[in-house]
C-alpha cells in the first residue's frame, strides 16, 4: 500500500507542475497581455487566452497565426471580442485548437496541411465571421458550429458543419473536397446539419461536395439557392454505410437559368443513399429541377418528398414510388424556413426513427424529425452553454449496449 501511495503522490505532482495555465488580453494589459498574439507567443499547448472586448466595441487589429493547442475564448460570458485579421492554422504537429466567441473581420483558414500521423482537431463556434471558414487541406477534422458567416464561405475535407448561418452573394456557400494521403479519420461521416445556408446575387451552389473519402448525412438545413442546392458529383460507395440526404427544405431565388434544387451523381454499385421527407419551394421560371439523376448506379431510396408547382420536372432519372407528391401547396417562413401552412404535417417517413420531438410522425422539412433545427437555433437566455450534437442511434433493441456522445461549449 506505501508503494502505491508513494506512486500517486508522484503522478500527483506531475499533473500540478504541467497544468495549463489562463492568460488574459486586454486593452490595458492589466494582468496580462495588450494583444492576442502577444499572448499566444507566451502560450504553451493546452493553455486557454481569454480575450477581454475592448471598449465600445473597438476591434483587436492583428494577423494571428496558431501553432499551438490553444484555445480562444471571450471573457465575457455569452459575448463577443472583435478582431480585424486572419487567423491561419500552421501546425506541424498534431494540435487541438478551439475558437470560441470571436467577431472577426477576416478569414479563417490553414495554409498547409496538417500533420498526417493524427488529426489536427480544430472547433470554431459561436462565432461571427465576415470572410471565409477554410480547411480545404488534409489532415484536419474541423468543427463548425453555431457560428454566423457572412458573405464568406466554409470548405472543409473532414468534420462537420452543425447549426450555422451562412450566406454569400458570389461563391458556393459550403465546399467538401477530396483528401489525400489521409491521417487516421475522427469519424466515417461528414454531417451538415441544421444549417440556413442562403445564396443570394452571383453564387452559385449551396453545398457543394466532391469526394468519395466519407459518407454524407445532409439534414436538416434550410437551404436558399439559385444554381443548385444540393450538388454531389462523389460518394462512398461502401457497402457498409448509407449516404442521407433527410429534412431539409429548399426554397429557390428568382434566376434565369437551368437550376436544380438537388443535383445528383456518380453513384457507383454498392453505394447507399436515402433521400427522406424533404420539402421543395420552387419558382418555376426556366427549367427547374427538383432531384435529377445522373450516373447512379447504387442502391437509391427517394421518398416523402414533396415539392409545390414551382418546377418543370419533379424527378429525374429515378421512378417515384407513389410516397413523392407533386404541385402540393403549403407556405415556409422565408427567414426561418419554417413551414407556416399547408400540406407538411405528419407527412414525412412513417419509421420510428424519423419520429418528430413531440413522438408523432416525421413534419416535413427542416424542423421535422429528431435533427430538428428548433435544436440548433435556440430562443431565450443567450448565455447558455451550448451543446451543439449529439450522436446516438435512432433505435434501440432490448438488452443490446447503446453509445450516446455529446458536443457542447461553455459561451
Amino acid at each position: 500500500m506505501k508503494k502505491v501511495f508513494i506512486l500517486f503522490a508522484l503522478l500527483l505532482s506531475c499533473s500540478l507542475i504541467t497544468k495549463a495555465a489562463d492568460l488574459l488580453v486586454n486593452e490595458t494589459g492589466s494582468g496580462g497581455y495588450t494583444a492576442i498574439s502577444e499572448a499566444l507567443t507566451a502560450a504553451v499547448d493546452g493553455d486557454r487566452i481569454f480575450i477581454e472586448p475592448k471598449s465600445g466595441g473597438a476591434p483587436y487589429i492583428e494577423a494571428l497565426t496558431i501553432t499551438k493547442s490553444v484555445q480562444l475564448l471571450s471573457n465575457i460570458e455569452g459575448g463577443l471580442y472583435k478582431l480585424q485579421g486572419n487567423i491561419s492554422i500552421a501546425t506541424s504537429t498534431p494540435k487541438e485548437i478551439a475558437i470560441i466567441g470571436v467577431d472577426i473581420i477576416g478569414s479563417i483558414s490553414s495554409p498547409n496541411d496538417a500533420s498526417a500521423s493524427s488529426r489536427t482537431i480544430v472547433k470554431v463556434l459561436y462565432s461571427n465571421v465576415l470572410g471565409n471558414i477554410n480547411f480545404n487541406k488534409n489532415h484536419y477534422d474541423i468543427t463548425v458550429a453555431n457560428c454566423t458567416v457572412t458573405d464568406g464561405y466554409v470548405a472543409i475535407r473532414s468534420g462537420r458543419i452543425i447549426g450555422n448561418d451562412i450566406s454569400i452573394s458570389n461563391d458556393d456557400a459550403i465546399f467538401v473536397l477530396d483528401e489525400t494521403n489521409t491521417a487516421p479519420t475522427v469519424s466515417d461521416t461528414i454531417q451538415i446539419i441544421g444549417n440556413r445556408i442562403s445564396c443570394t446575387s452571383t453564387s452559385d451552389y449551396a453545398i457543394n461536395v466532391d469526394a468519395d473519402d466519407y459518407f454524407y448525412q445532409i439534414n436538416n438545413n434550410y437551404i436558399i439557392y439559385r444554381l443548385r442546392g444540393i450538388n454531389i458529383l462523389d460518394w462512398n460507395n461502401n457497402v457498409v454505410g448509407t449516404n442521407e440526404i433527410n429534412n431539409n427544405t429548399f426554397k429557390r431565388n428568382s434566376y434565369s437559368a437551368t437550376n436544380y434544387a438537388m443535383y445528383l451523381g456518380n453513384l457507383q454499385a454498392g453505394g447507399a443513399l436515402n433521400i427522406y421527407n424533404n420539402l421543395f419551394d420552387g419558382i418555376n421560371e426556366s427549367t427547374a429541377y427538383g432531384i435529377r439523376f445522373s450516373s447512379m448506379n447504387g442502391t437509391h431510396n427517394v421518398s416523402y418528398n414533396y415539392f409545390d408547382d414551382g418546377f418543370d420536372q419533379f424527378l429525374w432519372v429515378v421512378t417515384n414510388d407513389g410516397t413523392n407528391l407533386e404541385n402540393q401547396t403549403f407556405t415556409i417562413d422565408a427567414v426561418t424556413g419554417e413551414p407556416t401552412s399547408g400540406t407538411y404535417v405528419d407527412l414525412g417517413h412513417p419509421d420510428l426513427i424519423y419520429y418528430d420531438h413531440d413522438l408523432t410522425r416525421n413534419n416535413l422539412g427542416c424542423f421535422g424529425g429528431s435533427n430538428s433545427m428548433d435544436n440548433y437555433f435556440i430562443t431565450g437566455d443567450a448565455n447558455n452553454n451550448r451543446v451543439y450534437l449529439i450522436n446516438m442511434p435512432k433505435s434501440v433493441f432490448t438488452g443490446a449496449p447503446i453509445r450516446v456522445e455529446a458536443e457542447s461549449f461553455d459561451k
